[in-house]
This record gives C-alpha cells, sequence and structure tokens, in this order.
C-alpha cells in the first residue's frame, strides 16, 4: 500500500508541475485541473502536501498574489521543475506501454 501511495504521488507531482507549464495557479485552480484529469476525488489538503514537497525541492515557486480582493498563493514551475517533469518523459512512454500491454491482456483474458 505504502509503494502505491508513493507512486500515486509521484504521477500527482508530474501532473502538477505538468499544468504549471501553462501558467501560473493558485491552488485551488490546480486542484480543479487535477480532477478534470484524473476523474478521481483529491482530498482537499492532498494538493498543498505535493505543492510543500515540490517547493521544498525547488521545482515550484510560489507568492503571494491579489486575485478578486483576495491574496491567495500562486504557483509556478522552476527550471528544476520542468527538468524534473522532461526527465521524466522516456519512464512516462514506458509506462503507457507497458500499462496498454496489461490491459490489452486482462481484456484477452475476460
Amino acid at each position: 500500500m505504502q509503494r502505491e501511495k508513493m507512486l500515486i504521488r509521484g504521477i500527482v507531482s508530474l501532473l502538477i508541475l505538468d499544468i504549471l507549464l501553462d501558467s501560473e495557479l493558485y491552488g485551488y485552480a490546480i486542484r480543479k485541473k487535477l480532477l478534470e484529469e484524473i476523474k478521481e476525488p483529491i482530498p482537499n489538503g492532498y494538493i498543498y502536501v505535493i505543492l510543500k514537497h515540490l517547493e521544498r525541492k525547488n521545482c515550484v515557486r510560489s507568492r503571494l498574489k491579489k486575485i478578486n480582493k483576495r491574496i491567495v498563493r500562486v504557483y509556478t514551475i522552476t527550471e528544476d521543475g520542468k527538468r524534473l517533469l522532461f526527465e521524466h518523459k522516456n519512464s512516462l512512454e514506458k509506462m503507457i506501454i507497458i500499462s496498454r500491454k496489461i490491459l490489452n491482456n486482462i481484456e484477452k483474458h475476460r
């Protein structure tokens, strides 16, 4: 179970970095985009735990910004974050190939 949690956290981390490639966003907007992508419920605090982790690793940077008369923390991907995301490209492509193979085999044996 611990390994599965680490895998999911890693995938969500990469997805957050991917989302931030397009623009800086605040936590709620990141969560909303994640929900659109994975179509699974995500605990509210979970995103912020991952964002803090990414910030400690210098993969994202945050700053306070006024949006609609409210002060919110917005997140931006850093060069280290881009590098980390791009370094995972080959692994992600391999994972897609392996996943397809497994899914095809499951369908074959149903």
